[in-house]
């Protein structure tokens, strides 16, 4: 792992299913990510560069740049990706990399009503138990329940339920 993947103090656990442990969740420019989320400077150095739609526009144009596919070997590594899984490249770029698609029959989504399949690649956030006083991270901001629910009376029909 690169340093500017190191997961900073407090990072978001994520359980690793396999080792049945709860680990730091490994994240391009986590320490980067914790100055502009974490700290006063940061807060005001973020929003100049992520209002409006240039900041996401940039990123945009240099994931489909062919120059950006130097850097999928190295997030292959870092993040330990099974590329057994997905069709051969190569990707010209980094978002034909993003897109890969997976081999036939690699993944599959359970027959089984009971469990929850994940339609794509990620992590997934979960709570034990809803109280209506938690406030979820969504892009950039943390809201609560009724703010994401559009209301509280359609919060309160989660409250004390399972999360994820």
């Amino acid at each position: 792992m690169a340093p500017a993947d190191v997961p900073a103090a407090g990072a978001t656990h994520v359980w690793d299913r396999a080792a049945g442990v709860a680990q730091p969740e490994r994240m391009p420019h986590a320490g980067l990510l914790a100055w502009l989320y974490g700290s006063r400077s940061g807060a005001v150095i973020r929003r100049l560069i992520t209002r409006g739609a240039a900041f996401s526009k940039l990123a945009t144009w240099w994931s489909h740049r062919p120059r950006s596919s130097r850097k999928i070997d190295d997030f292959v590594r870092a993040y330990e990706v099974a590329m057994e899984d997905y069709v051969d490249g190569p990707f010209a770029t980094f978002n034909d990399f993003f897109i890969r698609r997976f081999r036939d029959g690699a993944r599959t989504f359970p027959d089984d009503s009971g469990r929850l399949p994940a339609g794509a690649e990620g992590v997934c956030l979960g709570w034990e138990c809803i109280t209506g006083d938690e406030s979820f991270p969504v892009k950039g901001q943390f809201l609560r329940p009724d703010a994401l629910l559009g209301g509280s009376e359609r919060a309160r029909s989660f409250e004390a339920a399972l999360c994820c």
